[in-house]
């Protein structure tokens, strides 16, 4: 993989991969070496930099079907996404695929058993969790939508319809019950202007009018706006690398 971002690889991080005609959400979950380009020789690493070259792993939030790069390069390239920038971060080759671990002691009763917050932690890259929101519609959809695309199981409700007005005690048993249950619950209340609130936990952003417009980056203001969420949700720790899943 050649990194092609200012950024260093920061293996905690999600990103996309574009494969083919499918982009999905992946963790780099260990850099195997990285490549001296004066000798070709194979060096530890803890991070590539830019124009670094180097052998890692990928771990796939959601699987794909691929062929090594030697046998076709169409099915067995990719490139790696920063989901927050939309920047290419990276180009890669694929050389073969690694079994998935599995616990020694696990007995095929175990297999059938109750799935755990941690499984579904790992499955998602997520933990469950709630996000207020409350602009106008376009902005909120476009939050919702960015999630989606970086493989977010979200669950959208209405925090303004007529049944939780009537019954506030229902939205917070069902909100409450989402969240255990491991989705990332959107609770939205839709204005007709103004900027954007998201609140996670006690941790609140609100994008102001003048930064949804960024003409230099060229970025639109929905892309401004679930952007900004993104990272909340990262600094808030509710999107977690998967092997820090507790399992």
């Amino acid at each position: 993989m050649v990194w092609m971002d200012q950024r260093p690889l920061d293996t905690s991080r999600r990103y996309l991969v574009k494969h083919a005609s499918r982009t999905v959400p992946a963790y780099v979950t260990a850099i195997e070496s990285r490549t001296n380009v004066e000798t070709l020789s194979r060096d530890p690493a803890v991070t590539l930099e830019l124009n670094s070259i180097g052998t890692v792993t990928l771990s796939f939030l959601h699987p794909i079907a691929f062929d090594p790069y030697s046998k076709n390069r169409s099915t067995g390239a990719f490139i790696l996404i920063d989901p927050v920038t939309n920047s290419t971060a990276a180009a890669g080759m694929i050389a073969t695929a690694l079994a998935a671990d599995r616990a020694e002691h696990q007995t095929e009763e175990e297999d059938w058993g109750p799935v755990t917050a941690g499984e579904r932690q790992a499955r998602w890259g997520h933990r469950g969790g709630v996000v207020e929101l409350s602009g106008p519609l376009e902005l909120i959809d476009a939050v919702e939508r960015s999630l989606f695309s970086v493989g977010a199981v979200t669950s959208r409700i209405d925090a303004e319809s007529e049944e939780f007005l009537l019954h506030p005690q229902m939205l917070d048993v069902m909100t409450e019950h989402e969240a255990r249950s491991g989705l990332l619950v959107l609770l939205v209340r839709v204005l007709e202007q103004g900027p954007l609130t998201a609140r996670v936990g006690e941790s609140t952003i609100q994008v102001e009018s003048e930064q949804l417009v960024d003409v230099e980056a060229g970025a639109t203001a929905p892309g401004v706006v679930a952007a900004a969420v993104r990272r909340l949700l990262e600094a808030e720790g509710i999107f977690i690398a998967s092997e820090g899943a507790n399992l």
